[in-house]
């Protein structure tokens, strides 16, 4: 299946997974875990006190290791001032 908007086209090429084209940069989304998932970034929304205790924040912050959280915390100990 196919729709097209002023964004480009979305896709579905396979169950839970859509591909959308924006330019140059095609975004797939895909339906499973995500910290299982083999690609080149996660992106993950937050607040400004880069708080990750829970949900999406935390499954990710659990499988990064204690490095990543404390970058986290370290980065919101900087924005809080």
């Amino acid at each position: 299946m196919a729709v097209t908007g002023s964004f480009g086209s979305i896709s579905t090429s396979a169950l839970g997974s859509n591909e959308m084209q924006f330019g140059s940069i095609t975004f797939q989304s895909v339906t499973g875990d995500i910290v299982m998932e083999k690609t080149d970034v996660i992106v993950n929304v937050t607040n400004e006190n880069f708080s990750s205790k829970a949900g999406v924040s935390k499954a990710i912050l659990e499988a990064a290791g204690p490095e990543i959280e404390a970058e986290y915390a370290r980065l919101g100990t900087i924005l809080a001032l």
